[in-house]
């Protein structure tokens, strides 16, 4: 099993996974889970210095980067083609509805936070509101 990175955890370590979620967006595109391994901040500066360059000249060859890019430091994912796994691939990473690629880029890369995979449970499930132990508090103190 791989080793868990935190998103609080500040570095980045060798070998170490984060899990990432993207909910569906209505018209636009399907949910995905995956886990990754994230980019090193030297990446994602020589991607976006390739991308700065070569965007406008030939954007084929840039999307065609990035799909390898983002391949390469997905694990697993949840995606499908015709109810069987999908390969991690920079092929299918190309073809994802650009919206979600983009999404997916920038979670792996640093630039946006995943969102909360409501699926995952954390420690902060388990917590109560505080309103909850401010009754129990009193409760104690027979207020």
């Amino acid at each position: 099993m791989a080793k868990r990175l935190n998103w609080s955890d500040n570095i980045i370590r060798d070998g170490f996974t984060q899990s990432g979620y993207i909910p569906e967006v209505e018209g636009l595109h399907g949910a995905i889970r995956f886990e990754f391994r994230p980019m090193l901040p030297e990446e994602t500066e020589h991607f976006e210095g390739i991308r700065d360059r070569d965007g406008a000249r030939d954007p084929k060859k840039v999307r065609a980067i990035l799909g390898e890019e983002v391949a390469k430091r997905i694990v697993s994912w949840s995606e499908k083609i015709d109810s069987s796994p999908a390969e991690i691939s920079g092929a299918n990473v190309r073809k994802m509805r650009f919206t979600l690629q983009t999404k997916i880029y920038n979670i792996i890369s640093g630039f946006s936070p995943t969102t909360h995979d409501p699926e995952l449970s954390t420690e902060w499930d388990d917590l109560q509101p505080l309103e909850s132990i401010t009754e129990t508090v009193d409760e104690q103190l027979g207020k």
